[in-house]
Protein backbone atom coordinates (compact mmCIF):
# COMPACT_ATOMS: atom_id res chain seq x y z
CA UNK A 1 0.00 0.00 0.00
CA UNK A 2 2.68 2.05 0.31
CA UNK A 3 4.02 1.96 -2.93
CA UNK A 4 3.26 5.07 -6.12
CA UNK A 5 -0.21 4.18 -7.86
CA UNK A 6 0.18 3.28 -11.36
CA UNK A 7 -1.54 5.39 -13.80
CA UNK A 8 -3.67 4.79 -17.07
CA UNK A 9 -4.51 7.71 -19.34
CA UNK A 10 -7.09 7.39 -22.19
CA UNK A 11 -6.87 10.95 -23.74
CA UNK A 12 -7.80 13.61 -20.70
CA UNK A 13 -9.09 10.61 -18.79
CA UNK A 14 -6.28 9.71 -16.51
CA UNK A 15 -7.57 7.18 -13.94
CA UNK A 16 -5.49 4.62 -11.61
CA UNK A 17 -5.20 0.77 -12.67
CA UNK A 18 -7.06 -0.09 -8.63
CA UNK A 19 -9.76 2.13 -9.54
CA UNK A 20 -9.79 0.49 -13.28
CA UNK A 21 -9.85 -2.53 -11.99
CA UNK A 22 -13.18 -1.94 -9.62
CA UNK A 23 -14.98 -0.31 -12.96
CA UNK A 24 -14.14 -3.02 -14.68
CA UNK A 25 -15.78 -5.65 -11.65
CA UNK A 26 -18.36 -3.16 -11.00
CA UNK A 27 -19.40 -3.42 -15.18
CA UNK A 28 -18.80 -7.32 -14.82
CA UNK A 29 -20.94 -7.70 -12.30
CA UNK A 30 -23.74 -5.25 -14.04
CA UNK A 31 -23.61 -7.34 -16.96
CA UNK A 32 -24.25 -10.63 -15.12
CA UNK A 33 -27.07 -9.28 -13.09
CA UNK A 34 -29.48 -8.22 -16.20
CA UNK A 35 -27.93 -11.47 -18.10
CA UNK A 36 -29.28 -13.58 -15.24
CA UNK A 37 -32.04 -12.25 -14.78
CA UNK A 38 -33.56 -12.35 -18.15
CA UNK A 39 -32.91 -15.83 -19.69
CA UNK A 40 -33.80 -15.70 -23.25
CA UNK A 41 -37.38 -17.74 -24.05
CA UNK A 42 -39.19 -17.28 -20.69
CA UNK A 43 -41.54 -14.02 -20.66
CA UNK A 44 -43.86 -13.43 -18.06
CA UNK A 45 -47.53 -13.18 -18.53
CA UNK A 46 -48.58 -9.34 -19.23
CA UNK A 47 -51.54 -8.44 -16.93
CA UNK A 48 -54.55 -7.71 -18.62
CA UNK A 49 -57.25 -5.08 -17.17
CA UNK A 50 -60.70 -5.31 -17.92
CA UNK A 51 -62.57 -2.05 -17.68
CA UNK A 52 -66.22 -2.24 -17.38
CA UNK A 53 -68.45 -1.28 -20.04
CA UNK A 54 -65.60 -0.99 -22.50
CA UNK A 55 -64.96 -3.40 -25.08
CA UNK A 56 -61.56 -5.19 -26.73
CA UNK A 57 -62.28 -4.32 -29.94
CA UNK A 58 -60.88 -0.66 -29.02
CA UNK A 59 -63.62 1.21 -30.41
CA UNK A 60 -64.25 5.04 -28.98
CA UNK A 61 -67.60 4.47 -27.46
CA UNK A 62 -67.99 4.49 -23.37
CA UNK A 63 -70.09 4.97 -20.70
CA UNK A 64 -69.26 8.31 -20.01
CA UNK A 65 -72.09 10.39 -20.92
CA UNK A 66 -71.42 14.38 -21.66
CA UNK A 67 -72.33 17.09 -19.40
CA UNK A 68 -74.41 20.06 -20.52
Amino acid sequence: MGDTPQYVQFGFILISVANLAIVGLLILVFALAVVLRMPGGRQLPTPTVELPGASIAGDATSNWEEQP
